[in-house]
């Protein structure tokens, strides 16, 4: 998994968005099945089995939808260790804006740390005066992190 490259990376959060729209044309193709099981006329399936027949295309496009809209923390992890272990969390942010938002990815890197994938810079006097700066909008892969893109 950690083969990956920044344009697989790309072509992989792209196909996010493309599996929400798929999603919701598959939600819109069942509702059409559930209105149409009354009559024969375009589809042949009706009474009982063309609802069952629509619930099951409702399931496929839940799936297709859920994976389309949940948080890429994967994808994060992912474009952190490409980027050298380190990043600012402006540079990550403008990279997946096209894909949640600010709230939202407060929210994951917020989740991240909590599971101690990320970890944020600590103030601790050494290494404030060892480098000279204090890192205030930096985040850190850790090592469950690196663990957890091995699998």
């Amino acid at each position: 998994m950690l083969e990956l490259s920044m344009d697989q990376l790309e072509l992989k959060i792209q196909r996010r968005g493309s599996s929400r729209n798929t999603g919701i044309v598959i939600f819109v193709i069942a509702t059409l099945v559930l209105i149409d099981s009354p009559f024969i006329v375009p589809i042949p399936v009706i009474g009982f089995f063309s609802v069952v027949l629509a619930s099951l295309i409702y399931l496929l496009s839940f799936y297709f939808i859920y994976h389309g809209i949940k948080l890429p923390k994967k994808e994060f992890l992912q474009f952190i260790y490409l980027k050298g272990k380190t990043i600012d969390k402006q540079e990550a942010f403008l990279f997946f804006q096209n894909e949640i938002d600010e709230r939202s990815y407060q929210k994951m890197i917020a989740q991240l740390e909590k599971s101690d994938f990320l970890s944020l810079p600590e103030h601790d006097i050494d290494y404030v005066e060892s480098h000279a700066i204090i890192p205030e909008n930096q985040l850190n892969l850790t090592t469950k992190g690196l663990d957890f893109l091995k699998k």
